[in-house]
């Protein structure tokens, strides 16, 4: 469960760090749709009644202050993040051909997190109303 402040992180800027914040928390809130398998109320220790609405509430909550920020509509917004998602889906096994092991050295991560932003979430930043 990621939340905080949104200042820069490892050199990726703020409007970047709310979106990766908003990527990680999407994939555990889609997690959590699965009850029956799911680990996320674990992992997050937010009871399991109440993991998916908050979740829920705080992938609206980035999406508002995105919008805020790159001044867009929510649904601008959506158009965004589907794009992003879409450059991960079509660069990421050409980059990553054997996918990633678990990263536990700070070099591979930051590695990871400038190729995200550079291939991924900077060609919609740079002009959001081409989407």
């Amino acid at each position: 469960l990621i939340e905080g402040a949104d200042d820069v992180v490892r050199g990726l800027n703020e409007t970047s760090v709310r979106i990766v914040r908003w990527m990680i928390n999407a994939c555990i809130y889609v997690h959590a749709t699965e009850e029956p398998t799911s680990k996320a109320s674990e992992f997050t220790q937010i009871g399991k009644a109440d993991v998916t609405k908050k979740l829920k509430a705080m992938l609206v909550k980035y999406m508002k202050s995105l919008g805020q920020k790159m001044n867009l509509s929510f649904e601008a917004v959506i158009y965004c993040m589907h794009q992003i998602i879409h450059n991960f889906y079509l660069k990421f096994g050409k980059k990553y051909p054997k996918g990633i092991a678990k990263i536990k050295e700070p070099k591979l991560r930051t590695e990871f997190e400038i190729w995200l932003n550079m291939h991924c979430i900077k060609p919609v930043t740079r002009n959001p109303r081409a989407v």
